[in-house]
C-alpha cells in the first residue's frame, strides 16, 4: 500500500508542477508551487519513518491520469490517502500522524485554490 500512496503522490506533484508552470493565474502559480514543494518533504518523512519502523519500500509504478480540474483531482487524492490511513500506517501511531499532515497538504492547497484567488 506504501508503494502505492508513493506513486499517486509523485503523481500529483507531477500534474501540480506542469499545471503551475502553465497556468496564466498568479494565484494559482503559487498555490500549486507550494503543494508541490510541500508535498515532497511530507511524503520523504512519512517513508523515511515507515521503512524506520515497518518495511523497507517496494516496487513504486508512477501513472499519470488526465487532470481537468486540479483541485477536485487533488481533493480526491486526498481523501484517498484519508480513507487508506489504516491500511498505510499499520499500528505505527507516528506513520499514521505523518498520513494525517500529508492529507493536510492536501486539503489546505485545495482551501487555496478554491478560496484564494
Amino acid at each position: 500500500m506504501i508503494e502505492e500512496l508513493v506513486g499517486r503522490v509523485f503523481a500529483a506533484r507531477n500534474i501540480a508542477h506542469l499545471q503551475h508552470l502553465t497556468t496564466t493565474s498568479y494565484a494559482q502559480h503559487k498555490h500549486l508551487g507550494d503543494f508541490y514543494e510541500d508535498v515532497v518533504k511530507a511524503l520523504d518523512e512519512l517513508v523515511e519513518c515507515y521503512q524506520g519502523q515497518l518495511a523497507p519500500l517496494g516496487d513504486v509504478e508512477i501513472m499519470t491520469p488526465e487532470v481537468g480540474d486540479i483541485a477536485a483531482y487533488l481533493r480526491e487524492e486526498g481523501d484517498w490517502i484519508e480513507s487508506n490511513r489504516d491500511e498505510i500506517a499499520g499500528d505505527s501511531q507516528s506513520v499514521a500522524s505523518l498520513v494525517d499532515a500529508l492529507v493536510c497538504v492536501y486539503t489546505r492547497t485545495v482551501y487555496k485554490l478554491e478560496r484564494l484567488q
